[in-house]
């Protein structure tokens, strides 16, 4: 397996499109849609903005020409807070944090990949990313009792808030990079 930057692999753009989607829907808490449409819709929700504003911020993992994960980020959390308002409504739940921790991202690898650290490298790839744009942090939001913040934590992400929505704990994780 080897990690490529979007804008820097050979992949034909199907194999990038439908790898990605793919990986998406794997992983996604979310498993039932009323229809086509409304799948779509949540699939552009999590994805579009990155796809369209930031893709040289977006790392994949490839196997035999397959996309098996990837990650996807956004150096500006206050840049993408108009696109997500709407669409993921707990995005601003910690909007006040983003000036130390600008910089964002979500990271999704099929059952085949997990386990191999591979994880680790495609952050690994985007922390050093940011590093060279000089950001002072990067953080992520997951929920409080998910299995991943263990992996994050591994991996430095120590400043930790919790906050309720909806009647459900978040918990932002930060890192900083300085």
């Amino acid at each position: 397996m080897k990690i490529e930057r979007l804008s820097d692999t050979s992949l034909p753009s199907q194999n990038i499109d439908d790898g990605i989607k793919s990986v998406f829907f794997a992983t996604s808490s979310r498993q039932e849609f009323l229809n086509s449409e409304v799948k779509s819709d949540f699939y552009v929700s999590w994805t579009k903005f990155y796809l369209d504003n930031f893709s040289d911020q977006i790392w994949l993992l490839i196997n035999n020409d397959s996309v098996v994960g990837y990650l996807m980020g956004c150096s500006s959390s206050l840049d993408a807070l108009e696109w997500f308002r709407s669409r993921v409504k707990s995005y601003s739940l910690f909007s006040d944090l983003f000036e130390k921790f600008p910089a964002h991202f979500h990271i999704n690898l099929l059952a085949e990949a997990r386990g191999h650290r591979f994880g680790e490298k495609l952050v690994d790839s985007y922390l050093q990313q940011l590093c060279s744009l000089n950001l002072g942090g990067v953080h992520i939001v997951t929920s409080e009792d998910a299995r991943n913040q263990h992996f994050y934590r591994r991996l430095g992400f120590y400043e930790t808030v919790v906050r309720e929505f909806n009647g459900q704990s978040l918990l932002f994780m930060g890192k900083s990079l300085t």
